[in-house]
């Protein structure tokens, strides 16, 4: 079996996959070519690729996504000796407010939020939701930790901004914590760790 693109007549591509069997009656040789077209299978592959790797709620890369890239990251600050940092984000009493104004405002809120953390950071950082009311954010080639602070600093400006939900005004609160590669860890897990106990 082989894969390969195809054109309809309006140029579009079609993936295709082409099946070729062989047989021999009597020195014929006869050749059969089936193709068939895994358009809908390919659309369902990404489709589950999406669901392994992002949040549905939020859109977000989720934790796995985050650690692929945080490994990747670790590698390649090796390599380059450099520097790069995780934020750990913790929304103070959001069970509260899941509790007395229901989880839909909950949702609201959670979107509302990853929105301000993703316009906070640059294009090259990931912001992720690590589970729950938890944001992890990787930012890569840090000089220093003052650039993290900076960051952190636009969060916590970002949060007292009121989100409105059925005429209420909630005020958000976050903890959050830093840690910084190499000094703080050289595994992820490590730096998580650290960066959730600066929190």
């Amino acid at each position: 079996k082989y894969e390969l693109n195809g054109f309809r007549q309006d140029k579009t591509i079609i993936p295709l996959e082409i099946t070729i069997f062989h047989s021999i009656e009597d020195r014929n040789y006869m050749h059969i070519l089936i193709m068939r077209d895994i358009s809908e299978f390919k659309q369902s592959l990404e489709g589950l690729q999406y669901l392994a790797y992002y949040d549905q709620l939020t859109k977000l890369p989720n934790r796995t996504l985050f650690r692929d890239r945080a490994d990747i990251a670790i590698r390649f600050a090796k390599r380059q000796d450099e520097k790069f940092a995780i934020i750990y984000i913790d929304i103070d009493d959001f069970k509260v407010i899941n509790d007395t104004m229901g989880h839909e405002a909950g949702d609201i809120l959670l979107k509302e939020l990853s929105q301000r953390f993703q316009k906070c950071v640059r294009d090259s950082d990931t912001v992720a939701r690590a589970g729950g009311d938890e944001f992890t954010i990787l930012m890569l080639k840090i000089s220093s930790l003052e650039d993290v602070s900076i960051v952190a600093e636009r969060i916590l400006e970002s949060n007292l901004l009121p989100v409105t939900i059925n005429d209420k005004d909630i005020i958000l609160k976050t903890s959050l914590g830093i840690s910084m590669f190499p000094q703080d860890g050289d595994k992820i897990d490590i730096l998580l760790k650290n960066a959730d106990t600066a929190m």
